[in-house]
């Protein structure tokens, strides 16, 4: 047992406490583990120092959080902030030990995984793409699906903690097929989504859109179809929430063609949905970036 090791097997890191690393972290410690916890935001951080006492630790920096951990969790959004979180001053890769397992959660272009990976092997740190996936009013956790890419011997040291919040935890293959699956995942619910929306504005258009959830409910039970034909309960969360949902999608979107492109195949009903997702989510277009 290594020195970061406690009674229930290993140490954990946890670096972003956000919308989904929250539910996952939950988990973690409902399993037993011990986690040392990185995030800016101290409102973040409160409850679980506040429920969890006695198995939780804060570190002012990633570097400090992954010092003595066996298994390190990154939940962060963008390929910005998973580059800053991994390599910057006081990054993960700085602070993690020899032997250590970085789970990556973040859905990021394929190049920054691999750049993050050169890093971690030349260190002796064993990086896996560990991508999960659970909708927001969905997350019936444990019973996220987990999707990994990487060597197998890091994938069974870390499989105990994912199994904590995973109800499907699954190796699909070497580096980088567990953002395959992510980016395949994604491309196919918000192309679903921008199918509902372009669905949604012709029947009211054509006067009869105060029946469609229901058809759609009845006749189309896949989740992102049925959730999404109706528009309205959107509308009511905040417009700050709603436009980074939709620059998110957009950001996932181009890493998913991004990825076809580069085996050769064209993807029309991704770049078309990328062009949707601030329709979908309700926001205008405000800037160049949200259209690149």
């Amino acid at each position: 047992m290594s020195t970061g090791e406690t009674g229930q097997g290993l140490h954990v890191a946890f670096v972003g406490v956000g919308r989904m690393g929250s539910v996952m972290l939950k988990c973690v410690l409902d399993g037993g583990y011990h986690a040392t916890l990185c995030d800016p935001s101290e409102q973040a951080l409160a409850p679980f120092l506040e429920a969890y006492p006695k198995q939780v630790t804060v570190a002012p920096t990633p570097a400090e959080a992954s010092r003595e951990a066996d298994v390190i969790e990154i939940v962060v959004n963008t390929n910005e902030q998973l580059l800053e979180a991994c390599l910057g001053a006081n990054g993960v890769l700085e602070g993690a030990r020899p032997g250590a397992v970085v789970l990556v959660h973040s859905t990021v272009a394929h190049d920054t995984l691999r750049r993050l990976a050169d890093v971690a092997t030349a260190r002796g740190v064993q990086l896996l793409d560990a991508m999960v996936s659970g909708a927001r009013g969905h997350l019936s956790v444990p019973d996220l699906a987990v999707m990994v890419g990487g060597e197998q011997a890091a994938f069974e040291r870390a499989k105990p903690v994912m199994d904590t919040y995973g109800g499907l935890v699954l190796r699909l293959g070497e580096q980088g097929a567990g953002l395959d699956a992510k980016l395949a995942l994604n491309m196919y619910r918000y192309i679903c989504m921008a199918a509902g929306l372009e669905a949604t504005r012709l029947a009211d258009s054509a006067g009869i859109g105060e029946h469609m959830g229901e058809l759609v409910a009845h006749t189309h039970p896949n989740r992102y179809v049925g959730n999404f034909a109706r528009l309205g309960p959107m509308q009511k969360i905040p417009e700050p929430a709603r436009r980074k949902d939709a620059v998110l999608a957009q950001k996932d979107l181009r890493a998913a063609i991004a990825r076809g492109e580069s085996m050769g195949l064209q993807m029309p009903g991704a770049t078309l949905a990328v062009e949707l997702m601030h329709g979908l989510w309700g926001v205008p277009v405000e800037s160049e970036s949200d259209k690149k």
